[in-house]
């Protein structure tokens, strides 16, 4: 059974890690985001905002893989380039031309997302861009968590925390942008509640405009749990996914219904409720596969 969890940092870094949960967190630079085996991430954050300078963002992502001990290969997204390619020029990396036993594959999505996918790990990273600000999610087992190293696993060093900020008062444009974020799929990282204080926060601190990156990381959500079965994304080059084109359709408690994606998987899934990606054929479910 393929269980998957969801860690995410965001602007003025919000830092959900596997260990600690929620958490502000200032990084500064290079701070090892996520390391397993052959991979890293580096994270830099650089202050933003207003004349107080109190907030910072995340302003460089590196994700370096070791191919050997005199092979590298890296993509690098900073204030000046959000690349299409690794730095050796391709999409994919792998361990042998000759083999092609593919190690990693970038995946450039319409809506201008980069998901480096790392199959044996089954780690999906997924970087977007507001200005020259980031977010990163990144979605893996428990088993890779518990192998890993770095913030999105054990969480803020405790001399980097940041518990207690002192908040501004609210301003009601930002309270009822914030108040207005729709949650279409449940993540079990993404609550409600903290996503909405994160906005709120962004908003104040940073400026309206700022609210982007909360809203573009909520809207993946339905993305993430899907490419638990779609490793290869596919989907997302093929069709937005939209809520114009999802069916709900309710199974009564107890019973299970069996189903065949676009993949070619079969199986029988027990839950209570599925909903369905009509143009994509794909199905997202709650609970166990049998």
């Amino acid at each position: 059974e393929l269980v998957r969890y969801t860690t995410w940092m965001t602007g003025d870094p919000h830092l959900f890690s596997y260990k600690n949960k929620y958490e502000f967190c200032s990084i500064g630079e290079n701070a090892v985001c996520f390391q397993h085996r052959d991979f890293k991430i580096l994270c830099s954050d650089f202050y933003a905002g207003g004349s107080n300078l109190k907030a910072t963002v995340l302003t460089s992502l590196k994700f370096i893989y070791q191919v050997s001990d005199s092979e590298q290969v890296s993509f690098e997204a900073n204030r000046t380039s959000f690349p299409n390619k690794f730095d050796n020029g391709f999409l994919n990396i792998y361990d042998d031309q000759k083999s092609k036993n593919k190690l990693v594959e970038l995946v450039n999505t319409q809506d201008g997302t980069k998901v480096i996918y790392i199959p044996y790990s089954n780690v999906h990273i997924f970087i977007s861009q507001w200005n020259s600000y980031y977010t990163i999610n990144l979605r893996t087992t428990h088993q890779t968590y518990s192998e890993s190293t770095g913030l999105l696993y054990e969480g803020c060093p405790l001399k980097e925390q940041l518990s207690s900020r002192k908040k501004r008062q609210t301003n009601q444009m930002c309270a009822s942008e914030c108040s207005n974020i729709q949650f279409t799929t449940e993540d079990e990282n993404m609550p409600e509640e903290i996503i909405r204080d994160a906005c709120l926060f962004d908003c104040n601190e940073i400026g309206i405009e700022a609210i982007s990156m909360i809203k573009s990381m909520v809207k993946k959500a339905e993305t993430l749990i899907l490419s638990d079965v779609q490793t290869d994304l596919a989907f997302l080059n093929s069709e937005t996914i939209s809520q114009s084109n999802i069916q709900e359709v309710i199974v009564p408690s107890g019973q299970g219904t069996s189903a065949t994606s676009n993949n070619g998987y079969n199986g029988f899934f027990s839950l209570e409720k599925i909903i369905v990606f009509s143009t994509a054929a794909v199905f997202i479910w709650s609970f166990r596969l049998l």
